[in-house]
């Protein structure tokens, strides 16, 4: 329907397709691209606001919604969206990573530095924890302190070839 040109029809056919897959989350956001590149920006974003309170309290749609927000210069709409996350999953490694991620594109890097450096607490085993710290840190060009935390993941675990991978790249 969107495609014919019939934006109504398609969001309203959305709308009954979320009654009956509550889950179905990539539809409604590929639908809001779709608004966005045609020229209809702010029914993209009220579709999109309707989807995240839709799906207010299940992280991986929210990571779909984080992820369309950015693509569409919606930073602080974004933000909201990962520190929902955290919130609801204040233990996961990847929620931390989100967020951390969105914090260090709006320019915030001690607040990202500070989300990723949780990272050795939340992944177990520890080593485990502070690798994953040090390729974050390495994938943003924070060689010294990646080469920190990577040296203690490696005295946790001296032989394990993804460290010792990472330390030859760095």
């Amino acid at each position: 329907l969107e495609g014919k040109g019939k934006a109504d029809d398609a969001i309203a056919e959305y709308d009954r397709l979320m009654k009956r897959h509550p889950d179905e989350v990539e539809l409604g956001l590929e639908l809001a691209a779709k608004l966005v590149a045609a020229g209809e920006r702010e029914r993209a974003l009220e579709l999109a606001a309707d989807i995240e309170a839709r799906v207010a309290k299940r992280p991986k749609s929210l990571l779909l919604l984080l992820d369309f927000y950015n693509l569409n210069d919606e930073g602080e709409r974004a933000l909201d969206v990962a520190e929902r996350v955290v919130a609801l999953r204040p233990r996961s490694a990847d929620a931390r990573v989100a967020l951390g991620e969105q914090l260090y594109q709006m320019n915030r890097i001690d607040d990202a530095l500070a989300q990723w450096a949780t990272l050795p607490r939340l992944v177990r085993p520890v080593h485990r924890g502070h690798a994953k710290h040090a390729e974050v840190l390495s994938e943003h060009g924070r060689t010294t302190d990646a080469v920190a935390a990577l040296k203690i993941a490696l005295k946790l675990e001296p032989e394990e070839p993804r460290y010792l991978r990472l330390r030859a790249m760095l």
